[in-house]
């Protein structure tokens, strides 16, 4: 149980680490991060995985992929947007998928959506479909 709730910390983490890099605007949208499994990231690791999650979301590229790898924790990861759509009640959202390997945890994927709500933050959102006239 305790393996599995680092595991989910280690992905908000990662979260959270890819949208550093951006302005702290955009930092302050990337919040839903801060949940994700990160509990064997550190702080660096965190950074590098905000900085690729920015990119992603502020990518128009709606298969976009970034990876990130710290050399001093051996930790990396990848952040890959699935898809992108907008909800019936017309919010921009995007499917994520996070891997993430952590040299002492291992392995571990997730797939969340996220929105952008009223003032561009983005926040987690698993509820999130597409319009009926999206595929």
């Amino acid at each position: 149980m305790l393996n599995a709730r680092n595991k989910r910390s280690s992905v908000i983490a990662t979260l959270a680490a890819l949208t550093a890099g951006l302005s702290c605007m955009a930092s302050a949208q990337l919040g839903f991060l801060k949940n994700a499994p990160t509990g064997n990231l550190d702080e660096q690791d965190v950074k590098l995985m905000r900085d690729a999650t920015g990119a992603i979301l502020a990518s128009s590229d709606p298969q976009a992929v970034r990876t990130w790898q710290n050399p001093a924790s051996g930790n990396s990861g990848k952040i890959s947007a699935l898809s992108q759509f907008n909800t019936d009640d017309h919010r921009e959202c995007r499917r994520l998928r996070l891997d993430t390997h952590t040299k002492l945890g291992g392995d571990s994927t997730s797939t969340m959506n996220v929105c952008r709500a009223t003032g561009g933050k983005w926040l987690l959102d698993p509820d999130a479909r597409p319009t009926a006239a999206q595929p």
